[in-house]
């Protein structure tokens, strides 16, 4: 998706994320993908027996410590996500730089531009 206003950008969304539901439902196919929960980790050995001593200390699973380790991760990206949505800026065809949505919007460009 596209547009040449900051301000459409999310309508541009909303219509590409319309337009993939409507092919997947010509298709006859779900959206999302199903997942089982079950992965392999490679990691180092170190890191395995210091996340395995952590585990015991806490009288739960090597598992549980992977899956809260994971969710921590995820809450962080999603918190930055959140405060860091960037946009390309053009102007009259030539790039501006990269800035803040919610600053760019509200008129705040100079101060975090990126």
């Amino acid at each position: 998706f596209e547009s040449t206003s900051p301000v459409d950008i999310v309508d541009e969304f909303h219509k590409a994320v319309d337009d993939y539901l409507e092919f997947c439902k010509e298709l006859n196919v779900s959206p999302d993908k199903t997942y089982s929960g079950n992965f392999n980790v490679r990691i180092s050995p170190d890191c395995h027996r210091s996340l395995s001593m952590i585990a015991v200390r806490e009288g739960v699973s090597l598992n549980t410590i992977v899956g809260r380790s994971c969710m921590q991760y995820i809450n962080n990206y999603q918190n930055r996500e959140k405060t860091s949505v960037f946009i390309n800026v053009f102007t009259k065809g030539e790039f501006r730089g990269r800035y803040n949505t919610l600053n760019y919007l509200t008129g705040g460009l100079n101060h975090v531009r990126n």
